[in-house]
């Protein structure tokens, strides 16, 4: 593999975590903006539904208990992940949690909590102890040469602690991603 293409990777995978932290900041904003314009709506969590669920029948369960204004049921590549949400008037939502939680829905036991906004990881920066070795300017001057110029780089061996040269471009997998900064 080329410096440049590797170069393109190692950049499309940092785009990739900002743009997931950006998704999620923006998820909070939303959510926390709506809550402040939409006070007296609530957003059930219902989980155990079956899995032959999909938005029309959460609708159709918790429709008699007032307006739904948004349902969604979770999937994955294999189906149905067994929960969903489902937004209704604050008072709507309360009755139907009364009438509702823990009740035997197609065999399954549904159970039913307020939805929590999804909480971002926290990030916590590596400690590294006093002791510890730092990587001098000859060190990354060699390093930094080594990586641009050639695909073999000395990494120590998974098997043992003696060093071996790998194929640095086969243990790279490309980015499904389709942006791009550089052309290719």
């Amino acid at each position: 593999m080329d410096p440049l293409k590797l170069r393109n990777c190692i950049i499309n995978n940092e785009l990739n975590k900002e743009y997931e932290e950006l998704a999620r900041e923006i998820d909070h904003v939303v959510q926390s903006g709506f809550q402040e314009i939409l006070g007296n709506y609530k957003r059930l969590h219902i989980s155990n539904i079956p899995f032959s669920f999909r938005e029309a029948d959460l609708i159709a369960l918790f429709r008699c208990y007032g307006p739904v204004f948004g349902a969604e049921v979770i999937f994955n590549e294999r189906g149905s992940k067994g929960f969903g949400f489902l937004t209704m008037y604050q008072s709507d939502a309360e009755m139907a949690f009364q009438a509702l939680n823990n009740c035997v829905v197609n065999g399954r036991r549904i159970e039913i909590n307020n939805a929590t906004p999804r909480k971002a990881a926290i990030k916590t920066p590596h400690k590294t102890s006093e002791n510890s070795t730092q990587t001098t300017p000859q060190q990354l001057q060699i390093l930094s040469h080594a990586f641009t110029t050639s695909e073999h780089l000395p990494i120590p061996s998974p098997h043992n602690s003696s060093q071996h040269y790998y194929n640095v471009a086969s243990r790279i997998r490309p980015l499904k991603s389709k942006c791009r900064l550089f052309p290719q």
